[in-house]
């Protein structure tokens, strides 16, 4: 994680928010309904960035991260699992338990069953 967004070299932040050329970008609709004028749209899109996360949200994140998971709602993250073909939940870690069989009578010590 980096401290600025402007430090993550693969975002396009340098770009909307300082004004840095990148002519891989195409202005999105709802960038440009942020103003008309160029350095009050960047202001506002800077100001987007500037709420900090709770540390739980954070710890959220930092845990579905090392888990390999999704961070969103649960319908989200069904639509993410069903989309990507990968399984959503963490398996149970160790062997699977065995069922308990009732139908099976315990037999005596002595009996044979003859």
């Amino acid at each position: 994680m980096v401290q600025d967004p402007a430090q993550y070299h693969w975002s396009s932040y340098r770009h909307h928010a300082l004004g840095h050329t990148d002519t891989r970008l195409q202005p999105h609709v709802q960038y440009l309904a942020l103003d008309r004028d160029t350095e009050t749209r960047q202001a506002a899109y800077r100001h987007l960035f500037r709420s900090a996360l709770e540390e739980k949200a954070i710890d959220d994140i930092r845990h579905a991260l090392q888990q390999g998971q999704t961070v969103g709602s649960e319908k989200f993250k069904e639509a993410m699992s069903v989309a990507s073909g990968v399984r959503r939940t963490q398996s149970r870690r160790g062997r699977p338990v065995k069922p308990s069989n009732d139908v099976i009578e315990k037999l005596d010590q002595t009996d044979f069953g003859f």
